[in-house]
């Protein structure tokens, strides 16, 4: 398994060292490595409703054209989820908020076969969308990148170009903000559980 992960690099750094001297295969290789898991963290930090399809079309450009400034110091991933959240900061800055369409929610899939828990199931992910929708950029980022990817302070402080202190202020503003938005829907206290830094 070792020796895979050390083949994986070494044929991943091979590909960029390729695309870095323009050849579109290469860099083709390495979207079709990275394509689902910039899917998923868009998914993550700006939700269903965003023009996905435009976004990863951003993250790779952005990612085609930036490439000679990747020096290797970090895995390329890493990189590349900082191209990603740097995308997504970018675009919810540009969004006003509106009325979620829940309709989308429909979409996802349930392992429950209970009709009745897919609506629970269904209206708690409509609540946690709309909460996240309320955070600003800076605060929703971090906030997700902590509590959905589960990434450490520093990971995300390299992410984001913030320092630790920034980022754990940024996600202790926005657990503030969660808990006062459930607190005021809910009348209880918060479903935002405290994270150890």
């Amino acid at each position: 398994m070792h020796l895979r992960v050390v083949d994986e690099q070494h044929d991943e750094k091979a590909l960029i060292e390729r695309c870095c001297q323009g050849d579109r295969r290469a860099f083709d290789e390495l979207y079709l490595l990275h394509v689902d898991f910039v899917h998923k963290c868009l998914v993550g930090l700006v939700g269903l409703r965003a023009p996905l399809d435009d976004l990863i079309q951003t993250v790779f450009l952005e990612a085609f054209r930036s490439l000679h400034h990747f020096k290797g110091d970090s895995a390329y991933r890493t990189w590349l989820y900082r191209v990603t959240a740097n995308t997504a900061f970018q675009y919810l800055r540009k969004q006003k908020p509106e009325k979620r369409d829940d309709d989308a929610l429909l979409l996802l899939p349930s392992t429950d076969p209970s009709p009745e828990q897919k609506v629970d199931e269904q209206e708690a992910l409509s609540t946690a969308l709309e909460y996240l929708d309320a955070l600003k950029p800076k605060h929703r980022i971090a906030f997700v990148l902590r509590v959905v990817e589960d990434l450490s302070l520093k990971e995300i402080g390299a992410i984001v170009g913030a320092t630790v202190p920034t980022v754990g202020a940024r996600i202790r503003t926005a657990e503030k903000r969660l808990r006062t938005l459930v607190a005021r829907d809910r009348g209880h206290d918060s479903i935002v559980e405290r994270r150890p830094s």
